[in-house]
């Protein structure tokens, strides 16, 4: 049984339309979430810079000896442009030129450090989520937008990662509402044998919530399909489909498509 707070997460939040409807989505992920940016209307680009200078020349080095920095600071962007992709350490370590125990290690301190997170394929036995390769998420997509070399919002517009950017700043910001009530983020994605996937699935209790994240603004009806084929494979009743657009969509029915800000 679900905590009050962790049942109203979940629930479609129309209310928010007073708020959000009058911001724009890439102004939105540009900036990121850090409280100080929004509460002191601070410049990103400036202020990302610091706290990346800062977290590698001074957190990073107290936590474990990296004897190049320049290399560990390559590292970082290489993994940036992995957000919401499966983790490949060959190509990661390869390109960093680095091993890849190191690239498991770092990747391990980045997540300890609460910059990013992993999601875990989801399989009714246990033992194979932990060793199935996992998707990787940055926390935060200002952050995440600075080591793309993202410098405005405009420069989100048919960026050829805008995709997974917007996938990771709807699924992160959900990780993020989760770890505040006190609990570990029950969140996985689904790939059968044959290809079909789904973005996240949300385990609570005996229940499976799977949504789909879509950077479109125009609905579609497949933007459901895979849903509905995870629905037909396990004993989940419902779904749910997050888009960029500014209306909801078969509202009444088991897989609604609602806007980023309702979820």
């Amino acid at each position: 049984m679900l905590d009050t707070s962790f049942q109203t997460i979940l629930e479609i939040k129309k209310q928010n339309d007073v708020y959000f409807q009058c911001m724009d989505i890439d102004t939105f992920i540009f900036k990121g979430m850090y409280p100080r940016i929004h509460d002191k209307n601070l410049e990103p680009v400036k202020w990302f810079e610091n706290y990346v200078i800062t977290y590698i020349e001074r957190d990073i080095r107290s936590i474990v000896n990296i004897e190049n920095l320049s290399v560990f600071e390559l590292f970082i962007k290489t993994i940036a442009s992995y957000s919401g992709q499966l983790i490949n350490y060959a190509a990661i370590a390869n390109t960093v030129g680095i091993s890849q125990p190191t690239v498991k290690r770092w990747i391990s301190l980045l997540e300890t450090s609460g910059i990013l997170f992993l999601l875990r394929p989801y399989h009714k036995n246990y033992n194979k989520r932990l060793i199935k390769t996992p998707r990787l998420f940055f926390v935060d997509t200002g952050l995440l937008c600075f080591l793309l070399s993202i410098r405005s919002p405009k420069e989100l517009i048919g960026h050829p990662l805008y995709g997974s950017i917007f996938e990771t700043f709807v699924i992160s910001e959900l990780y993020k509402r989760i770890a505040h009530t006190g609990s570990i983020p029950p969140l996985f994605f689904w790939r059968d044998r044959t290809g079909n996937e789904v973005d996240l699935l949300v385990e609570y209790g005996q229940n499976i919530l799977p949504m789909e994240i879509k950077a479109a603004r125009t609905y579609h009806p497949d933007f459901s399909s895979n849903i509905r084929k995870f629905l037909s494979y396990s004993n989940a009743q419902k779904g749910l489909v997050s888009y960029a657009g500014d209306r909801a969509v078969g509202s009444n029915t088991n897989i609604p498509t609602i806007p980023w800000w309702m979820v």
